[in-house]
């Protein structure tokens, strides 16, 4: 979480806008994609399933993918960019 906030920190400041926002998103992106993959797992357990649930797994964790690569895509740096994807592929393996 820590490496997509700070990526996505660096994202916002490369654009033109404000860093701090830039890391705030990146943390709440991260906690939302742990909230919906815990929460999405906690259901199923129970034999439940959430159309919601599922979404925002799908959504905030192609948001953290964006934030993690954008920079490096924009620049050509396609190396970097797959460095940068593992983070965010890594935390929907471990949740």
């Amino acid at each position: 979480m820590a490496g997509s906030a700070t990526n996505a920190f660096l994202a916002y400041g490369a654009l033109g806008d404000n860093r701090g926002l830039g890391l705030a998103t990146g943390l709440a992106v991260d906690i939302g994609l742990c909230v919906a993959l815990i929460g999405d797992r906690r259901l199923y357990a129970h034999g439940l399933s959430s159309n919601w649930g599922r979404v925002l797994r799908i959504t905030t964790a192609v948001r953290s993918l964006v934030l993690n690569t954008c920079i490096s895509l924009r620049d050509g740096h396609y190396l970097s960019a797959l460095m940068h994807a593992f983070l965010p592929i890594l935390l929907v393996v471990l949740t």
